[in-house]
């Protein structure tokens, strides 16, 4: 069955554009289908793409999607990539673009700015074949019967109908709130959290309601934050095998997360990932911001590599 037409936009910049030769951003995800935004050297021009990165090993999925690209000149002037023509990602071709794209002496000239070149990606999907959507959590207007309270979260005050024993089963924290009479949560219809982002707090619900949920380098510190606060152990261990394996943070900010959230194994995944002086020198720029934990750890192993330098000489 065909489904509806779903258009979004993905914006993107390209630090160091003047050195650019190919750059492809981080995934984002629309409709619950990845998509990411490059470029590439093409001859003397620019070619601008889109990739759809599913990682699923069968060539029975595709997606049939239009895009364009759009830039911005320095005087303001939009220049449009691309016509519009329909597309059909899927295995072994997840990647579509314009060849043709910005010859590379108009793009420095009209639309590189401090030394960055941003632009936007228009992309409508016409169909989608052997992709599941995931159902998306009714949290504003459930059935009554069904929730017991309502968290009413964040500047927006998004109002989350929820039941307390699935909150005090994941949380020793929200178990406290919902059993201890000297609490003023316990007898209160509405909790108002207004210090908690409400999209972070909407997808732990996901999480812990149907143990999935979409985690990217934009929403995982938000995430942390929750699963500090209300000492969500499960969240905990799902940031955690994030960072570790799909994560394009730094290392240096890497560390700093583990250090400050106490995630031990993926402290130790990038200690690990630091074989040599020069990667340790280069994470340890700034190493009086750094935590204790870290600071010591790296100036050991950069003193047993030194060590051992010697040693072989």
């Amino acid at each position: 069955m065909t489904e509806p037409e779903k258009s979004f936009v993905m914006s993107h910049t390209v630090h160091n554009a003047v050195q650019l030769s190919r750059h492809f951003g981080n995934i984002e995800k629309h409709f619950d289908i990845p998509w990411k935004v490059g470029v590439a050297q093409q001859g003397d021009s620019i070619a601008f793409y889109l990739n759809c990165p599913l990682e699923n090993p069968s060539n029975m999925w595709n997606v049939i999607a239009t895009f364009k690209f759009k830039l911005k000149s320095k005087a303001g002037e939009e220049l449009v990539i691309g016509n519009d023509l329909p597309c059909k990602f899927r295995k072994g071709g997840e990647s579509w673009g314009d060849r043709d794209g910005v010859k590379w002496p108009r793009l420095v000239e009209e639309f590189i700015v401090d030394n960055q070149l941003t632009f936007e990606c228009h992309v409508t999907i016409k169909n989608i074949v052997g992709i599941s959507r995931k159902r998306k959590m009714e949290w504003e207007a459930p059935e009554e019967r069904m929730t017991d309270v309502v968290m009413v979260v964040g500047k927006e005050k998004t109002k989350f109908h929820v039941q307390k024993g699935m909150l005090a089963n994941f949380s020793p924290v929200f178990k406290a709130m919902f059993t201890n009479p000297q609490y003023g949560e316990f007898s209160a219809n509405e909790i108002v959290l207004e210090d908690v982002e409400s999209d972070s707090f909407e997808i732990l619900l996901n999480y812990l309601h149907r143990c999935d949920t979409d985690i990217t380098d934009e929403n995982i510190g938000g995430l942390l934050e929750l699963a500090d606060r209300f000492d969500v152990s499960v969240m905990y261990k799902k940031c955690e095998k994030y960072l570790m394996k799909k994560s394009s943070i730094e290392i240096e900010k890497l560390l700093d997360l583990a250090e400050s959230y106490q995630l031990v194994d993926l402290h130790g995944h990038c200690l690990e990932s630091l074989r040599t002086a020069r990667q340790i020198a280069d994470v340890c720029h700034n190493v009086d911001e750094m935590g204790e934990h870290t600071s010591k750890a790296l100036l050991k192993k950069m003193s047993a590599i030194v060590k051992r330098s010697r040693t072989s000489i």
